[in-house]
């Protein structure tokens, strides 16, 4: 919850989250899934890992991306 606070607060993509249980711990884990753009992997990476210090981030490039994403600048 800390990590997604965080990120909505200085982010204005989407975010979504998707509980389950680790296949090795057995743990309860959160998955999060979001698309930001190349200039802002690095900025975001650091603040999730700022947040939650054990946090696991995987990137890779889309192949193709279709919909809206471009959201107005806060005011």
């Amino acid at each position: 919850d800390e990590v997604i606070q965080a990120y909505v607060a200085e982010y204005r993509h989407g975010l979504s989250r998707v509980d389950g249980v680790g296949g090795y711990s057995g743990k309860k884990i959160s998955l999060l899934h979001t698309v930001v753009s190349s200039y802002e992997i690095q900025d975001i990476a650091k603040l999730m890992r700022k947040t939650d210090p054990h946090a696991v981030i995987n990137t890779f490039k889309s192949q193709d991306f279709y919909g809206g994403f471009y959201l107005k600048p806060i005011e």
